[in-house]
């Protein structure tokens, strides 16, 4: 199954490879101020997503299509800052 980057919280798009907390807090106050995605290039122009970007993630995500006024009149959704950094993880 794909993420739905429409419908996605900003927990689900984390998940996506190349894509961090505040990318995904970008991405979801962008489906808020300018409705769904309905193109690739309506995600491109999201500060920090270029083409190599979209290369990575299109095989786990789609853009689905739903109205593309849906985020704009949900104006109870309120943006909160992305979590901050706690420090540095280590793989083993």
């Amino acid at each position: 199954m794909k993420i739905r980057l429409n419908r996605a919280d900003r927990r689900e798009l984390a998940l996506l490879p190349s894509v961090g907390p505040h990318m995904a807090a970008r991405i979801e106050g962008h489906r808020q101020q300018q409705g769904a995605f309905e193109s690739w290039t309506d995600f491109n122009s999201i500060l920090g997503v270029g083409a190599a970007t979209i290369q990575v993630i299109e095989p786990w995500c789609e853009i689905d299509q739903i109205d593309p006024g849906f985020y704009r009149s949900h104006s109870e959704i309120e943006l909160s800052p992305p979590p901050q950094h706690t420090g540095l993880v280590r793989w083993h």
